[in-house]
C-alpha cells in the first residue's frame, strides 16, 4: 500500500518501478506529465454551465437527415466517454509507478467523467420526450460494433491488472498486454473520438446547436491536447526504454490501429446511410479526416504514414483554436477561459 523505503528521487520508471511511496514533486521525472497535469487543471469546468434551450427548439426542427445524423453521434460519444470515465485510472492503476503518471491518468479520469456527464445533460435537455429517450438509448447495435475492438484488449488488461495486484503474474508477464492497452486507449482518443467531432460540429457550423457545440469544443481540446498527448507521451517513453518488445509486437500493434480506421470507415459509411447527413460531409472527406488524424499514430509507432498531411476539413481548425471563434456573449456563453492564469504584474505594494 505505502513504500516508506522509496527515496527522493526515485520513481522515474512510469509501470512497473518500485512501489509507491511519498507524493514527490522535489524531483520530477517527466516535466511534460506534469505541465499536461497543469493545463488540465486550468481548463476545469463543469458540465451543466451552457444553456441548451434554444439547441433544444432547434434539435427539434431540424431535418430529419441531420437530426439523427447528430443524435447518432451523441449517441456515441456518450458511450465511449463512459467507457473512458470508469475504466482509464482502474485499468492502468495497477502498473502506474510515478507520481506525474498517477496524478495525471487519475484527473484525465475524474475529467472524462465530465464529459460523459456532459453528454448525458446534452440528451437530457434537448430530447425531453422520455419514450423518444428510450428508444434512442437503446438503438445502440452499430454502436456496440464500433466499440467491440477496445474491448477485447481493455478486458485482457483489466484481468492482468487484478492478478498482477494479487502477485499471480509478474510485471514482465503483463508488459505486452499493458503496450496493447495503452495503444488501444491512444486510438480511442486521437482517432475515434476525432472523426466523431468532426460530425458534430459539421452541423453547429451550420449555425445551429452552438450550445451544444460551445460543450463538445471542450471535450475535444481536453481530449486531444491533454489526454491524446498524455498517451502518446507515455507510449514514446516506453518505446525508448523497451525498444524490443515494442519491436517484436509492432505486427500486433499494427492491427490493431487498422481496425480502429476500418473502424471508422464502416461507422462513416452507417451514418451517412438512409438520408443521414449535411451539407459539407461526404463519405470521402470524413474518411480523409479520419487518416490524418490516424497519421500521428501511424508515424509514431511504426515510422510511416496515411499519406493525408492536410487537413481535409479546413474549417475544425477553428473549433481547435477557441480563439478563432468570435462569438457575442449576451447570444452565446463563452466557453473560452483558463483558471489560475492571472499574473501579478504589480510592482511594490499597493498602500
Amino acid at each position: 500500500m505505502f513504500n516508506f523505503d522509496k527515496k527522493i528521487g526515485e520513481g522515474s520508471e512510469i509501470f512497473f518501478g518500485k512501489p509507491k511511496g511519498i507524493y514527490d514533486t522535489i524531483v520530477v521525472s517527466h516535466p511534460r506529465l506534469q505541465e499536461l497535469y497543469l493545463a488540465q487543471r486550468a481548463t476545469d469546468w463543469k458540465h451543466n454551465e451552457f444553456d441548451l434551450s434554444k439547441d433544444r427548439e432547434q434539435l427539434r426542427s431540424l431535418d430529419k437527415g441531420t437530426r439523427d445524423l447528430m443524435l447518432y453521434n451523441i449517441l456515441f460519444q456518450w458511450h465511449l466517454d463512459s467507457v473512458a470515465a470508469d475504466n482509464l485510472f482502474p485499468l492502468f492503476a495497477p502498473f502506474l509507478t510515478n507520481s506525474e503518471a498517477s496524478s495525471l491518468f487519475s484527473l484525465n479520469t475524474s475529467l472524462e467523467y465530465v464529459h460523459s456527464m456532459t453528454y448525458s445533460e446534452i440528451v437530457r435537455q434537448c430530447i425531453p420526450d422520455h419514450e423518444e429517450l428510450e428508444k434512442f438509448i437503446q438503438d445502440i447495435e452499430q454502436v456496440r460494433k464500433r466499440l467491440e475492438p477496445i474491448f477485447g484488449i481493455l478486458g485482457k488488461l483489466s484481468n492482468a491488472g487484478c492478478l498482477y495486484r494479487v502477485g499471480e503474474v509478474s510485471g514482465d508477464e503483463c508488459y505486452n498486454i499493458l503496450i496493447k492497452g495503452l495503444v488501444t486507449w491512444w486510438c480511442m482518443e486521437r482517432i475515434q473520438f476525432m472523426s466523431s467531432f468532426a460530425k458534430t460540429f459539421g452541423v453547429v457550423r451550420t449555425g445551429t446547436l452552438q450550445g451544444v457545440g460551445n460543450y463538445v469544443q471542450k471535450i475535444m481540446l481536453d481530449e486531444l491536447n491533454i489526454h491524446a498527448e498524455t498517451m502518446k507521451y507515455v507510449i514514446q517513453h516506453e518505446m525508448k526504454t523497451n525498444p524490443d518488445k515494442w519491436k517484436k509486437l509492432e505486427s500486433s500493434l499494427r492491427i490493431i490501429v487498422d481496425t480502429f480506421v476500418q473502424g471508422e470507415y464502416d461507422w462513416i459509411d452507417f451514418v451517412l446511410s438512409n438520408g443521414r447527413g449535411v451539407s459539407g460531409l461526404s463519405n470521402t472527406l470524413l474518411k480523409m479526416w479520419v487518416d490524418y488524424n490516424a497519421d500521428d499514430v501511424y508515424v509514431t509507432l511504426f515510422g510511416d504514414s496515411k499519406k493525408q498531411v492536410d487537413n481535409p476539413l479546413k474549417w475544425m481548425d477553428n473549433w481547435l483554436n477557441p480563439d478563432k471563434i468570435q462569438t457575442a456573449n449576451q447570444e452565446i456563453a463563452n466557453g473560452n477561459y483558463l483558471l489560475g492564469v492571472v499574473v501579478d504584474d504589480v510592482d511594490g505594494e499597493i498602500s
